[in-house]
């Protein structure tokens, strides 16, 4: 079997990736990378992270390389063009600070418990792998050595990850990873630097662009002159119109407490939502609270991977032994 995890040093990054675990093996469709410390989904054929580095990457290099410089000429003083191009530069690393952590950061996965075994294994062990062996409905996981009703966990089986995540929000092909309960918070964080990096190179454009004189026909004659800007400025114009109303729908759940899941499937549609705790608290908790420890640095313990008393009952969520 595996070892149990040892002590991760490093920084937060790294903390937030894996919790302080080391991943000894493959779950679901994850593979352990960077000594163990991380987890990436192996979802090539439902990922499109390698377009998302290239339109995070290159505008903000042509703005940088191609734009600023002449707004830099032509400028009397050397303070606009240099707190554009700072201001460009600090989102472009915010922005893949936020999208690396996003990518490497364990979602929240979460140990399916296989209710359904044949009778030689006595009906309770875990699937192997921590996946859904496509046979069996899941409906139960194993939190700290109980097993809980996935509704419990507001949790999902991800199809593209194989794996059940914890507080389960959607599956993001542009970061190529399942968001959850422990990467939620990095993926908004995302989409604010990404607007912050889309305004930023937006709004450098436009000062490129602006003739001398405020006349219809030089508009259109600076316009000609400068396509690299007039193209940064559309590309810019477009991921602004699609960011804004992505992150303004993400507000919004955060605002009400709910999911993306949740919400496409109306869960909350014909009962009160006991997790909304109103508008200031649901954003405190979202902003304030630390980020969950990975419960996989405690599964690989051989230690919990153990066998259920045969005789449960169904309390609530959660199923308890009778005494």
């Amino acid at each position: 079997g595996a070892g149990g995890p040892s002590p991760a040093r490093g920084g937060s990054l790294e903390r937030c990736m894996g919790g302080g675990a080391v991943f000894h093996r493959d779950i679901g469709r994850y593979r352990p990378q960077c000594g163990g410390r991380c987890l990436v989904a192996d979802v090539e054929e439902d990922s499109a992270v390698i377009w998302t580095f290239a339109l995070v990457v290159i505008p903000p290099v042509f703005c940088l390389c191609l734009t600023v410089p002449p707004i830099a000429d032509q400028s009397s003083s050397v303070t606009l063009p240099a707190t554009l191009g700072g201001v460009v530069f600090l989102f472009l690393v915010s922005t893949l600070y936020f999208l690396l952590s996003v990518m490497f950061t364990e979602p929240g996965i979460l140990v399916v418990a296989d209710l359904e075994a044949d009778d030689e294994k006595e009906g309770s062990y875990l699937h192997e792998g921590y996946m859904h062996d496509g046979g069996h409905h899941v409906t139960h996981v194993v939190v700290r050595g109980k097993l809980v009703d996935i509704a419990a966990r507001r949790a999902k089986m991800c199809r593209q990850t194989d794996c059940c995540v914890d507080r389960f929000d959607h599956f993001c092909p542009w970061v190529g990873n399942a968001i959850g309960r422990r990467n939620y918070r990095s993926f908004i964080f995302f989409l604010v630097s990404v607007l912050g990096l889309s305004l930023s190179v937006n709004l450098t454009s436009i000062i490129r662009i602006t003739p001398g004189e405020a006349r219809a026909d030089a508009w259109f004659d600076s316009t000609g002159q400068h396509p690299v800007a007039l193209g940064l400025f559309l590309l810019t114009l477009l991921a602004l119109m699609s960011l804004t109303g992505l992150f303004s729908y993400h507000a919004w759940l955060i605002s009400i407490a709910t999911t993306t899941n949740e919400h496409m499937k109306g869960t909350w549609r014909d009962e009160s939502n006991p997790h909304d705790r109103g508008f200031y608290a649901n954003w405190k908790h979202f902003l304030c609270d630390a980020n969950p420890p990975s419960f996989l640095s405690e599964t690989e313990q051989d230690a919990l991977l153990i066998d259920f008393d045969s005789s449960l009952e169904v309390v609530g969520y959660s199923l308890q032994r009778l005494e």
